[in-house]
């Protein structure tokens, strides 16, 4: 009887043991998972997980997570503002919070700043952010505003480099021997296309006149310089800037011309936006990247929305010319997405969002693939949903725990889980879209501790009847 007794409680110390190794991981990670396989689709939702939540001083309008400081953990930059806005100091405040101990690394005080991007350096990252100087002047009460942009080290905080100069777009430039900060701007003497020197912060060249830029990516591989004013834009030579060709857009009346970074098209052309102030035309206009000529054009007049704008593009009727993902406000006061074939202007399909239109400024569309097919990961301030590119489906939607004021979608280290800053006032959430990491790891340990106990309770029952059977014999 005590053997028996021995045994069984052998037995369930090894089940307790066993337990704990199956539980204690769970209690490890810091993710909560607030929305679970709710795909309206029939199934196949990722998991969405809240990572973290943080409360700062003032309200957060602008926030980016990567790797500042060089140590392998993910760092989150953050700007906010105080809305008592105080004379005497700045109200602006940038922060650095340490992924590895989720403690304050540094903080600068500006005014009006806003974090335009991050330059690679030997070990983690520096910020490029633009703000204003404010100088006094004889006037009381009244100050004037001097547009910066400047460099700080990713590390400690420490400036680098300012200039004078109002930034309206920036990225990093490989120059070949060496990176530069290719800007847009203005500083009081027109605008202008300059490459800033991201080491010393010194103008290496510019192109006046111009207020936009993009940096398209040739068929050859080589990049090319696309600049853009009211009626036209220029291709340039990124070596040495010379024009390679010019496209204007007098005979429209073009108010507006649209090209950025993301309207690469295979190598081959980039895509255009604009419109006309006379009767209101907008179109979409394909131009090969090497000669400047105009490969397609297509009327967005026909669609029944007000003011339809591109949104995308991507592969949707079979063929190698690009499609376009339009968006607009419909008759009936709902927002809107059309595809748009490319070769002939036609429409593909249509779906309407659920989308508040006074939330369209933080709506983003993301473009993803499922078995080699473009759709969209679209991320509303409520909920995140994936739309077909074959149909306009809605494949799936996860609701967020709350209504967020802004949305800043990241792309993760792994490239597969989306991760999203997300800001409610002084409050930022991280989000992550996707399977948790070591979610599989502990799938594994799970069903390795249910083989353990099992074997355990089978173990101890055979040798309970054979001990029984025993004893019947005796």
């Amino acid at each position: 009887m005590k053997r028996n007794r021995e045994e069984w409680r052998k037995m369930v110390a090894v089940i307790i043991l066993t337990a704990a190794v199956i539980i204690v991981p769970f209690t490890q990670t810091n993710s909560i998972v607030v929305a679970a396989q709710t795909g309206t689709g029939g199934g196949g939702a990722p998991d969405l997980h809240l990572l973290e939540s943080i409360t700062f001083e003032g309200e957060i309008r602008s926030a980016v997570r990567a790797d500042f400081n060089g140590d392998g953990t993910a760092d989150i930059l953050l700007a906010t503002v105080l809305e008592d806005d105080n004379d005497d100091e700045p109200n602006d405040t940038i922060y650095l919070v340490d992924g590895s101990n989720g403690e304050i690394a540094w903080t600068r005080h500006y005014e009006e700043s806003s974090v335009k991007g991050i330059v690679e350096k030997d070990n983690g990252l520096n910020v490029i952010l633009s703000y204003s100087n404010y100088l006094d002047t004889e006037f009381p009460g009244y100050a004037f505003p001097i547009p910066m942009i400047a460099a700080l080290d990713g590390t400690t905080g420490e400036t680098l480099w300012s200039i004078n100069t109002l930034c309206l777009g920036a990225t990093i430039f490989d120059m070949g021997n060496k990176d530069a900060l290719l800007l847009a701007g203005n500083n009081y003497m027109g605008d202008s296309v300059r490459a800033i020197d991201v080491e010393r912060g010194f103008v290496l060249w510019s192109l006046p006149g111009f207020s936009h830029f993009s940096l398209i990516q040739q068929a050859s591989g080589e990049p090319c310089i696309i600049t853009s004013c009211d009626r036209n834009i220029t291709a340039h030579d990124p070596d040495d800037r010379s024009v390679l060709w010019s496209y204007d857009f007098f005979d429209n009346e073009v108010y507006h011309v649209e090209s950025s970074q993301d309207s690469i098209v295979g190598g081959d052309g980039f895509i255009v936006h604009y419109a006309s102030k006379s009767d209101c035309v907008r179109a979409l206009i394909i131009i090969d990247t090497a000669s400047g000529q105009e490969n397609n054009v297509v009327n967005l007049s026909k669609l029944s929305v007000i003011s339809p704008y591109l949104l995308d593009w991507g592969h949707l009727d079979g063929d190698q010319i690009p499609d376009f993902l339009v968006g607009g406000i419909s008759n009936s006061s709902e927002f809107a997405v059309f595809a748009i074939s490319g070769s002939d202007g036609s429409e593909l399909w249509r779906t309407n969002l659920k989308i508040d239109l006074e939330d369209l400024e933080n709506t983003f569309f993301l473009k993803s693939e499922i078995d080699g097919n473009d759709c969209w990961r679209v991320l509303t301030a409520d909920r995140v949903l994936e739309i077909s590119g074959e149909d306009g489906a809605e494949l799936w939607s996860l609701e967020f725990p709350e209504k967020y004021d802004r949305l800043f979608p990241q792309e993760n280290d792994d490239g597969e889980d989306l991760v999203i800053l997300a800001a409610t006032g002084s409050t930022l959430q991280v989000l992550s879209i996707g399977e948790e990491e070591g979610g599989k790891a502990h799938i594994w340990i799970v069903l390795l501790g249910i083989v353990i106990i099992g074997v355990v309770v089978v173990g101890m029952w055979k040798r309970g009847r054979g001990r029984l059977g025993k004893g019947d014999g005796e």
